[in-house]
C-alpha cells in the first residue's frame, strides 16, 4: 500500500501490538493488530491473519496516515 507521509520505524512496533479504534457498528473500542510489517518504497506491505472491515485504514487512520492506494496481493493462500 502506499501513504501520503513516509512510514515511522515507531508506527511498525505499535500495528504489531495492536492499536485501540472506535467500532462505529458494535459502539465500542476494538483492538486491531497485524502478523507483519514490511517497509516497501513509498509505503508498507502488511500482513493480515484475518482482518475486519476496514482494518487496515482503521490503523493507519489511528497513526495519521492516509492510504493513497491499497492492493490486496493474496487471499486465503491464493
Amino acid at each position: 500500500m502506499l501513504l501520503d507521509n513516509a512510514w515511522k520505524k515507531s508506527d511498525t512496533d505499535n500495528v504489531l501490538k495492536g492499536i485501540l479504534v472506535y467500532d462505529d457498528k458494535t459502539d465500542s473500542e476494538i483492538m486491531l493488530s497485524c502478523d507483519s510489517v514490511t517497509k516497501i518504497k513509498g509505503g508498507v506491505e502488511i500482513v493480515l491473519h484475518e482482518g475486519k472491515n476496514r482494518h487496515i485504514r482503521k490503523m493507519l487512520t489511528e497513526l495519521g496516515y492516509t492510504i493513497t492506494e491499497l492492493k490486496r496481493m493474496s487471499f486465503c493462500g491464493i
